[in-house]
């Protein structure tokens, strides 16, 4: 049983100061004290609802806990969960209630009276353990991370319940005894995989197991392939800069200072009002650099795409089956890649039906002239932001390298998990991949080459340098990558090697940087993440009308905001995988990190 003889008993407040207190909060929409819910818009016009009904039904089978404590559980987080929003901002606020409800579940699951130094390290393991779903509390099979665990911070708790004169924390609860108990509980719940250090680095998303990791390289893997036409072509005219500069009979200097401005899609006039004539020399090289660079990539992109490699199929006389698909992709990317006309054409010839030389290249330029027909352009201020790219205010990158760097070391993760190997194995240069005949029979015609990397391996005696073979997607991943990064043949291809660094070769730093680089992103604009957003507010506008309750003006903007992407019919039947689900959620927990 629990001790609380010396606990004052808790008692039910003035619900009209309540009220008062809930009506000045920021993004309130006519909240009522007694109500279920209560519904918030952020400053985007975002709505957040939270439903206190789970409270309810999460503590029910701690009646004798309630019991003792003296407390009615949903008024009682109903007041604690007021004194923590004061102090938070409205995108916070389901966090925090969520934050609240665990911490309170977890003293009563612990039969915790007080939060004391002995008795943290069990409410902590709860919260870290589990997660807050639309009606209960239930066990997570990863760990939350430190911005799910600060939601709110157990010390800015203490203070509101020291307010409210709840005697729920002893005086021996500090920053340093929760900190110490963090040390010891994560190597112990990750099975030493963690530090503490690490997990709040925001490392914990490591743990994610395979089924949910599938959804973050899905994530970058689509991110590159949609952006590396266009961050190729960003990146050749960067590259280029001397070569536009020598057109111009300029100095290099007069092109670098304006090619940033360019590229992001700023006209003549916003670069140099001093000398009209020479911005718009100045713009006009740069851009005729990128257009030649797009159409070139994007070309070769589009013409390695499905649909493309079908048409070029039927063209070419051959059935449009799968290993024709695959054949004629590695037979393209090769000649784009090495111009070898010879085995080119020695390829062809082997094809089910043999192929003309002249047919091919017949086929190709017709679909790079329809190609070169559809409009191109720069990118806009519009495009950077909607990937959450902004001009920085401290001289840092601009827009177009942010968005670079965001695209490269999205194909990075890609081939991490392609390869499976350590962060330690990827300082290869591109001269170290060999390509050799495929004399397997069973997929030799659909991939006539095989590719090994000639690269080292650690081994408990020490860096052994072994052959490693890799797939002709992670090839064409990897060659993409290196162009990017503007590696030459002897240079890492994954990223770029300073004349600063002592062993460019050693690839742990830049490999775990890059594989963390497009979390947060994923986190937000992951597709089905967003389905699942929607989702949510669709079901919470569903209850307010089940309700017989009005909905406001923006609640009707909302619902005509779903409408429009799909019908309702289609929104009441939507079928969730619940691995997507607790993904989402314990991904979206673990921001801000």
């Amino acid at each position: 049983m629990i001790n609380n003889t010396t606990r004052q008993p808790w008692r039910q407040p003035d619900t009209r100061e309540l009220q008062a207190r809930l009506a000045a909060l920021p993004g309130n929409q006519g909240n009522t004290y007694e109500a279920n819910d209560w519904t918030f818009l952020d400053t985007r016009q975002k709505s957040h609802t939270i439903s206190f009904e789970n409270a309810a039904i999460a503590l029910h089978t701690y009646s004798e806990w309630l019991q003792a404590q003296n407390i009615d559980p949903v008024s009682l987080i109903k007041q604690l969960f007021l004194s923590l929003a004061e102090q938070a901002a409205i995108t916070n606020y389901l966090k925090t209630y969520r934050g609240l409800l665990l911490t309170v579940v977890a003293m009563a699951h612990n039969n915790v009276a007080k939060l004391t130094r002995k008795t943290l390290p069990e409410v902590l393991r709860f919260r870290l353990t589990h997660s807050v779903s639309a009606s209960n509390v239930y066990p997570k099979r990863t760990l939350s991370g430190h911005g799910a665990l600060t939601s709110p911070h157990l010390t800015r708790l203490h203070v509101v319940c020291e307010e409210l004169g709840l005697p729920w924390f002893g005086r021996d609860v500090s920053n340093r005894s929760i900190t110490n108990a963090l040390r010891k509980l994560i190597p112990e719940l990750t099975d030493a995989e963690l530090t503490y250090r690490d997990w709040m680095q925001g490392k914990s998303y490591n743990l994610l197991t395979l089924d949910q990791g599938q959804y973050y390289v899905e994530h970058c893997l689509n991110v590159f392939e949609e952006h590396a036409p266009l961050a190729l072509a960003l990146r050749q005219t960067q590259l280029e800069t001397v070569q536009i500069a020598r057109s111009l009979s300029i100095e290099p200097s007069s092109v670098s200072q304006f090619i940033g401005r360019i590229l992001e899609g700023n006209g003549p006039e916003s670069i140099n009002t001093k000398l009209p004539n020479s911005a718009h020399r100045i713009h006009k090289a740069v851009v005729d650099h990128f257009q030649s660079a797009y159409r070139k990539t994007r070309f070769e992109h589009e013409l390695l795409q499905e649909e493309a490699l079908r048409e070029i199929a039927n063209t070419l006389g051959l059935p449009q089956s799968t290993e024709n698909v695959d054949r004629l992709r590695v037979i393209v990317w090769d000649w784009f890649q090495q111009g070898r006309q010879e085995e080119t054409e020695r390829l062809l010839d082997e094809c089910q039906v043999s192929v003309p030389w002249s047919l091919f290249e017949q086929t190709l330029e017709s679909l790079r002239r329809r190609c070169d027909d559809k409009p191109l352009s720069l990118p806009t201020p519009e495009f950077f932001a909607a990937l959450g790219i902004k001009r920085a205010h401290n001289g840092g990158p601009g827009p177009v390298s942010q968005f670079i760097s965001f695209v490269t070391k999205a194909g990075v993760t890609g081939v991490v998990a392609l390869t499976g190997w350590r962060s330690s194995e990827f300082g290869f240069p591109w001269n170290s991949i060999q390509q050799s005949s495929n004399k397997d029979k069973l997929d030799n015609y659909a991939f006539p080459h095989r590719y090994q990397v000639d690269w080292y391996v650690f081994k408990t005696n020490g860096r052994i340098r072994t052959l490693r073979e890799i797939t002709f997607s992670t090839v064409t991943l990897i060659d993409r990558l290196r162009h990017l990064n503007g590696s030459s043949n002897e240079q890492p291809c994954l990223y770029r090697s300073t004349a600063d660094k002592k062993d460019p070769f050693q690839s742990e730093g830049a490999i775990e940087s890059a594989v963390t680089a497009p979390w947060p992103h994923y986190v937000q604009h992951y597709p089905s993440f967003r389905l699942l957003d929607n989702l949510e507010a669709w079901h919470a506008l569903a209850k307010t009308e089940a309700s017989q309750e009005l909905l406001t003006m923006n609640q009707h903007r909302e619902k005509e905001r779903l409408l429009a992407l799909r019908p309702a019919q289609e929104w009441d039947t939507i079928i969730v995988d619940e691995n997507l689900r607790e993904t989402w959620r314990h991904v979206r927990a673990e921001l801000p990190r």
